[in-house]
């Protein structure tokens, strides 16, 4: 049987997933030897280690080997028009989920450094000048 893997590509999304103890959300975080949980630490005095969290509404299991936790891409004030004019902070927009594949494409082939360069470049541009928009 395959296991699914499980992705949290927005941060209201975490909340879905659980340590053993039932702390939710940004309580706990992924490191190399597993999950550590903050509120677990600091109540019990111990580790907060634990090497798989709970699924809310499911119930499952979820070991680090099946948890993708996507880069999540904030709201930014330096996305430019197409002409090249930066937007207002009243203008600016949110970079859509289906954008962040495309932009982490370009990063990677060495277009640009990193997603501060092709955000300041015009995400919007620059994907329409690809055909991936």
């Amino acid at each position: 049987m395959r296991e699914e893997l499980h992705t949290i590509e927005r941060r209201h999304e975490r909340r879905a997933y659980e340590c053993p103890a039932g702390h939710a959300g940004t309580s706990w975080r992924l490191e190399d030897d597993g999950f550590r949980c903050r509120v677990c630490e600091r109540r019990d005095a111990g580790t907060g280690s634990f090497d798989a969290l709970r699924h809310g509404e499911t119930g499952d299991r979820v070991p680090p080997e099946r948890l993708r936790i996507a880069p999540i891409v904030r709201q930014t004030a330096f996305d430019r028009r197409a002409d090249g004019e930066s937007l207002t902070h009243r203008e600016t927009v949110r970079v859509p989920p289906c954008y962040r594949t495309a932009m982490q494409d370009l990063v990677d082939d060495g277009t640009f450094a990193n997603n501060s360069d092709l955000i300041r470049a015009g995400i919007r541009r620059v994907l329409e000048e690809r055909g991936v928009v």
